[in-house]
């Protein structure tokens, strides 16, 4: 009877695993590598604009929190500039905000004088579901080794990370990487678990 427990244990693991790894959507930190700031002359709108936001990717505000925050407002506040009565309020200096529905989101600093000066972000999203790759077709490999590999200027400003399709290749990216990794570490406890219970 052990034996059965432990198989279904190993399975829940094993369900609960992939559901990380295909689960969730692509990471985009606000402001790329300047973060949410006023350096610089922030141009957040152009920056929102560039992007394809979809229901699951996830917002991320990084900033000092001595001289910032993060107020989600709607669209009159966005606006008006208006911090009265905010629909959220971040504070931590790392916001992590995932994106739950189709809704245009609008967020704000909340500091006097910063959203007045572009510090305000509107975030569209797709109203499609994310885009997804199509299967790569088996074909015999060339005789010459084709042009390296180049990887994306950092103006195109790609997500963080955006998981791939099933049976696609993993991208080349630290974020795919760690992702790896903490999948791996994920299914040697889940392996350990299963073997443990199966005694």
């Amino acid at each position: 009877m052990a034996f059965l427990d432990g198989k279904a244990v190993g399975l829940c693991l094993f369900l609960v695993l992939v559901s990380l790894g295909f689960g969730y959507g692509a990471t985009y930190k606000v402001g790329d590598e300047k973060g949410w700031t006023l350096n610089d002359k922030p141009k957040y709108i152009a920056w929102a604009k560039s992007k394809a936001f979809y229901v699951g990717d996830e917002l991320l505000f990084q900033y000092d929190k001595q001289l910032h925050n993060v107020l989600q407002v709607n669209k009159q506040a966005y606006h008006k500039c208006n911090t009265e009565a905010p629909i959220a309020v971040f504070n931590t200096g790392y916001d992590s905000i995932t994106i739950r529905s189709k809704e245009h989101l609008y967020f704000i600093c909340g500091a006097p004088g910063h959203c007045e000066a572009g510090q305000k972000v509107s975030i569209k999203i797709s109203k499609s579901k994310a885009p997804v790759e199509p299967s790569p077709t088996i074909e015999p490999p060339p005789s010459i080794d084709p042009s390296p590999w180049v990887e994306p200027s950092p103006i195109d400003s790609p997500p963080l990370f955006r998981p791939p399709a099933f049976g696609t290749p993993p991208p080349k990216s630290q974020a795919s990487i760690a992702h790896c990794g903490l999948c791996g570490f994920l299914l040697s406890i889940a392996i350990l678990v299963f073997n443990l219970t199966s005694m």
